[in-house]
């Protein structure tokens, strides 16, 4: 329900200017973990989503607001400010998995090479294998 939220709230903010025959693709949020984001009446159910919803019952409406905002600067060609800086925690985060102890290629192979090159055509359900 968020995801159509979203998407109708960006729709209605595009469609005038851009044509209502316009398709608007939602795709998620990167380079952090924002975890689950749901309407605020999900998030009063507190069902799993609700309960990993990170920032609140009105996460949703920040994310719309905030898309709005910028969709409507990029209509307008204007310039978008922000002193918003992401934490820095990389040095905090903790692996579990042990270090790498050897990554090599045979010799006369780099890094990167392909080894058996894909043929020239494909029909469905054919494997497709490139080493």
């Amino acid at each position: 329900m968020a995801g159509r939220r979203m998407r109708r709230a960006v729709y209605e903010t595009v469609k005038g200017p851009w044509g209502s025959d316009t398709k608007v693709v939602l795709n998620s949020i990167t380079n952090t973990y924002a975890s689950y984001v749901t309407t605020y009446e999900e998030y009063q159910v507190q069902r799993y989503e609700g309960g990993s919803t990170l920032y609140g019952p009105h996460t949703l409406d920040a994310y719309i607001q905030t898309a709005v905002q910028l969709i409507q600067a990029m209509i307008d060609g204007a310039a978008v400010e922000s002193d918003a800086k992401p934490d820095e925690f990389e040095d905090k985060l903790l692996s579990f998995l042990p270090p790498v102890i050897l990554d090599t290629v045979p010799i006369d192979v780099l890094f990167g090479d392909v080894i058996r090159q894909p043929h020239d055509k494909y029909h469905p359900a054919d494997l497709v294998e490139v080493v």
